[in-house]
């Protein structure tokens, strides 16, 4: 029995040393197991875990890294420098457009005028009565201040009475033709450039049933200009003019833009 036993023992022994010794020469090309390739010191992500397995806090944790506030910013000075930047910018930007705004309800002013002066000439061919287009530029009854611009075209009773200025005014049976109309703000009408008085921003045509134009007030050329209210320097010479002249055998208008460095 005893020889048996120790042929037995004998015989495990050298199956478990040829285990180990099968395990220490290992093939090279046999594949290694996934936990001998994790680093030591890095801990298991969160999906490695069983999923029967708590949660340690620390994984919860966001980095620290993220909690940091941020570094980057402007300083005072650097705000100062962009706040002044923009107001210049802003200053000169909005200088032009309002230049630019004047100058195209000065034009448009033009184009309004001598569409009205051509309605004028229309409506008294048309219908064989006196038509007259008067105009004036003066303070604005809404405000005091201001100073606006306003036409109207008023159908006159006789000729006799359209080229008396006296009974004109005196005379009820004159019709007014739609409404008193009113330029923007930004433009006036005047009769003379440069602008002398009060006397200059006022005047009224009188278009016949033949065709024919004639100035009452005035024995001068039918002439009237469409001016910006702002003047050059201390003169009275406004910085966009346009000038429109009625023939008088047919009054037709015609409108022409002027430099005001050429007026005198």
């Amino acid at each position: 029995m005893r020889n048996i036993r120790k042929s037995e023992v004998g015989g495990q022994r050298s199956e478990v040393g040829d285990r180990i010794s099968a395990i220490r020469c290992r093939r090279s090309d046999d594949p290694i197991p996934t936990s001998d390739l994790r680093p030591r010191n890095l801990r298991p992500e969160i999906g490695d875990r069983k999923s029967d397995g708590p949660i340690p806090p620390s994984d919860l944790r966001p980095p620290t890294s993220d909690l940091r506030p941020p570094t980057s910013g402007f300083t005072l000075f650097e705000l100062l420098a962009v706040i002044t930047v923009i107001g210049i910018v802003l200053s000169v930007t909005l200088g032009s457009f309002h230049g630019w705004g004047d100058a195209q309800a000065v034009r448009g002013s033009a184009g309004i005028i001598e569409a009205a002066l051509a309605e004028a000439h229309d409506y008294a061919v048309t219908h064989r009565v006196p038509v007259s287009f008067s105009y004036e530029t003066g303070v604005s009854t809404t405000n005091g201040i201001k100073r606006v611009a306003v036409y109207q075209l008023i159908r006159e009773s006789s000729t006799a009475v359209a080229t008396n200025l006296a009974l004109s005014v005196a005379d009820n049976s004159s019709q007014l033709l739609g409404t008193v109309q009113r330029l923007p703000g930004s433009a006036w009408l005047v009769r003379r450039i440069p602008i002398q008085d009060v006397t200059d921003a006022s005047d009224r045509f009188v278009f016949l049933p033949n065709g024919k134009v004639c100035d009452p007030q005035t024995a001068g050329q039918l002439r009237l200009f469409v001016v910006s209210r702002k003047m050059r320097g201390t003169g009275n010479t406004p910085n966009i003019i346009y000038q429109i002249d009625i023939d008088p055998a047919n009054g037709t208008p015609m409108t022409t833009k002027l430099n005001p460095e050429d007026v005198r």
